[in-house]
């Protein structure tokens, strides 16, 4: 688990490919995110893409199960980029994350 007191929620490191789509470009990207929370997660990206961009997110949790959420970027830079859920977004995902170990 990685701890930071500002943060709402503990994060949980997860390696995994995500697919998303965000508003200005065609084609979707595909990179891989670092950790995850029940509260949004993080992705490794070397473009930048502005705060506040609604992103439509796809990946897969333990088991090979899908998941699809909405998340809005709120922090971006060369590392990546920090994405905090929206409302609406696959209501299993607090479960899920509790399987990572």
């Amino acid at each position: 688990m990685i701890e930071n007191e500002r943060r709402k929620h503990t994060r949980k490191q997860y390696a995994v490919l995500v697919d998303f789509t965000a508003p200005e470009r065609v084609r979707p990207y595909q990179e891989y995110m670092d950790n995850i929370s029940t509260g949004g997660m993080h992705i490794r990206l070397k473009d930048t893409i502005p705060n506040g961009t609604h992103l439509s997110i796809c990946f897969e949790m333990p088991g090979r199960i899908p998941v699809k959420v909405k998340g809005a970027v709120v922090n971006s830079d060369k590392r990546g980029m920090g994405i905090e859920f929206l409302p609406g977004s696959d209501k299993r995902l607090g479960t899920m994350i509790n399987m990572i170990w």
